[in-house]
């Protein structure tokens, strides 16, 4: 964004019409009926002071449209009185012309900085603001402050006063009348085009990282399932991990209680002795204890 300071005291030019004066960015002007009158009068005035200004532009954005805004303050002090059959009016204007083509000047904005119809006495103020233009890149600009002041009277029979005075000392202290333009600075913004352009490519950027966006959500929900998928595969396998641990220790318990029923072979026949091993864990390593199998009547062993 730039700015364009315009210095109020030095006018590219004024207009004034009778009655009326400028002096380095002041507008002065009078209408003055007072009298007994047997027909209709009207007195008007208007002085203006105008400023310009050119629009920058490069050779690839000469024409481009542009935002741009204009800060401005204007004062003013005069005089008013009314009485009997009369009326006045008072306006204070700013405006904004483009004129590339000196003949045809096209209105970009304006607005009313002060109007005034009724009342005596001393009118005095002061108005900041802002205007909103829309500017052409390479185009040259004229802003017009103007004051007009206008004086009416009916015709009648008894004294008549209509005056709208903005250009003589006000009151004892002669302070000056008129209309005075304070500041003005234009700020002419980016262009429209490459805001267009800008807009696009971050709709485009937004549509591609909404897309972008689209695709981690959906890696996300499918890493979300494999996630829970491997999660009941190793609770699966811990079930099955704790069954072959329970097999196992089963299979411990087996193998610690184990014993086997054998024959020694120290008998004769079938009257073996039979002996019966024990726990792995036996206390003494040594032979099994024989155990006695049935004998006859004769006390012999059975062959």
């Amino acid at each position: 964004m730039t700015e364009v300071v315009i210095d109020p005291g030095a006018p590219a030019g004024a207009e004034a019409g009778a009655n009326c004066d400028e002096i380095a960015g002041a507008m002065q002007a009078r209408s003055f009926l007072s009298e007994l009158v047997e027909t209709a009068f009207d007195a008007s005035a208007s002085a203006a002071v105008f400023y310009d200004f050119t629009v920058d532009a490069e050779p690839e954005s000469e024409g481009n449209s542009v935002e741009g805004t204009l800060a401005y303050s204007l004062s003013w002090r005069g005089v008013t009185e009314i009485s009997g059959a009369g009326a006045y009016l008072v306006n204070i204007n700013l405006a904004v012309d483009d004129i590339t083509d000196p003949g045809t000047p096209v209105p970009v904005a304006s607005v009313v900085i002060h109007e005034q119809d009724s009342g005596t006495g001393v009118d005095e103020g002061s108005l900041p603001g802002t205007l909103s233009l829309i500017l052409v890149r390479g185009h040259s600009y004229r802003v017009t402050a103007s004051l007009a002041t206008l004086a009416v009277t009916e015709s009648s029979v008894d004294p008549v006063s209509a005056v709208a005075d903005y250009l003589s000392d006000v009151g004892t202290s002669a302070d000056p009348a008129g209309a005075w333009v304070d500041m003005l600075a234009v700020q002419v913004g980016f262009d429209l085009a490459d805001l267009a352009a800008q807009v696009e490519a971050n709709t485009m950027a937004i549509e591609s990282n909404t897309l972008a966006l689209a695709e981690v959500a959906e890696a996300t929900e499918a890493n979300t399932e494999a996630i829970s998928g491997l999660t009941t595969f190793v609770a699966l396998l811990a079930e099955e991990v704790a069954a072959i641990k329970q097999a196992l220790e089963d299979l411990g318990d087996e193998v610690a209680n184990h014993t086997h029923t054998y024959l020694t072979g120290k008998g004769r026949g079938h009257n073996n002795t039979v002996a019966t091993t024990g726990t792995p864990d036996g206390d003494d390593g040594g032979d099994p204890t024989p155990e006695p199998v049935a004998r006859g009547r004769s006390g012999k062993f059975k062959r």
